[in-house]
């Protein structure tokens, strides 16, 4: 492949990462801190780029330079922000997370596919006392590595400035269209956190505790009628009937699935891998992503399309998902009326 065909390939696959709505002359004059016409030479290739320049493009866009010169390799490039211990801010997470659902939001074609074996924010985010508890958990136990000790948890100290970001991510994703592969237990871990925190006296009243059992009840109920229109329901926005998004839900009952995301907007493909509990590993390459893609397809061959069942077998499945939670309640003395 000549010089010519490698630079102006390498500005095409930049492009392609772009949502359609940004400019990619604008982006690579910024980013090299170049004029426009500048940017255009580079990007015609009449203007061959230095090393420096490849490697900031290469950091940015986050591309495998193994990827685009089609060179054998094992390895792919994975790119993400760590969360350390003692430095989690759950909001700034949430503020960054809105950023790119609104990237895809505003691609023309789009779908994000994803294995949840636990509940996502994408869907507690419509609860505030249930996204409010996972957050508690996370900032108080696991990123300190310590016992929560007297901080306990008051839906009231998470409502003001998490509210708003919760808001933004249901209206995001009740637009963008889905596939979702659920693990058939998929409340269980946040019952069973819920019980701990009950044995240790970490709820810091009984209608902070209640809150939480409500928002399981209604995500509950969410699901339900989500799974029977086919279409999302997350937002607590009324949506026009033509906005809304396709949603196909799917339960699994055999394979042992970890939290992933396969994101599709326009050209551009990610797939993302969560590890260490709270992380996400992301990569756009294209062996990687086709690779999922395939084995996405074999995990819906394995589960069962909710909106398939006959009606009777529909309801037999929420309602187990209550019982299971009114089970949990009544053990703890509460009881839905």
């Amino acid at each position: 492949m000549q010089a010519l065909e490698l630079q102006t390939g390498f500005f095409k696959l930049i492009k392609e990462r772009l949502p359609a709505h940004m400019s990619l002359v604008h982006e690579i004059a910024q980013l090299l801190n170049i004029s426009s016409d500048s940017a255009y030479r580079r990007i015609r290739g009449e203007k061959t780029l230095r090393f420096d320049e490849i490697q900031l493009l290469v950091s940015h866009f986050k591309i495998s330079l193994d990827q685009f010169f089609q060179l054998p390799s094992d390895t792919y490039f994975f790119f993400g922000d760590l969360l350390e211990k003692n430095k989690m801010d759950i909001r700034k997470t949430f503020r960054s997370l809105n950023e790119h659902l609104s990237i895809v939001l505003h691609s023309y074609k789009k779908e994000i596919t994803g294995y949840f074996n636990d509940i996502p924010f994408l869907y507690s985010c419509n609860f505030l006392p249930l996204a409010a508890f996972q957050c508690y958990l996370l900032e108080k136990k696991l990123m300190n590595g310590t016992e929560p000790g007297e901080a306990k948890f008051r839906v009231s100290a998470y409502g003001n400035s998490l509210g708003l970001e919760l808001d933004k991510m249901a209206d995001a994703y009740s637009l963008i269209p889905s596939r979702e592969i659920w693990n058939a237990g998929f409340m269980d871990h946040t019952l069973n956190q819920m019980e701990y925190c009950i044995a240790k006296g970490l709820f810091a009243s009984d209608s902070d505790l209640n809150a939480v059992r409500d928002s399981m009840a209604g995500l509950i109920d969410l699901l339900e009628n989500q799974s029977l229109k086919k279409s999302k329901t997350v937002s607590t926005k009324t949506i026009s009937e033509k906005n809304e998004a396709e949603c196909l839900m799917y339960i699994n009952y055999d394979l042992p699935l970890s939290d992933m995301l396969l994101v599709e907007a326009d050209d551009l493909r990610i797939v993302g891998l969560q590890h260490n509990i709270i992380n996400y590993a992301f990569t756009s390459d294209d062996y990687f992503v086709k690779y999922t893609k395939n084995s996405i397809e074999h995990v819906i061959n394995a589960s069962i399309r909710l909106d398939t069942l006959s009606p009777d077998a529909h309801q037999h499945f929420f309602n187990t998902l209550r019982k299971t939670l009114y089970d949990k309640n009544a053990r703890n003395g509460y009881a839905y009326y």
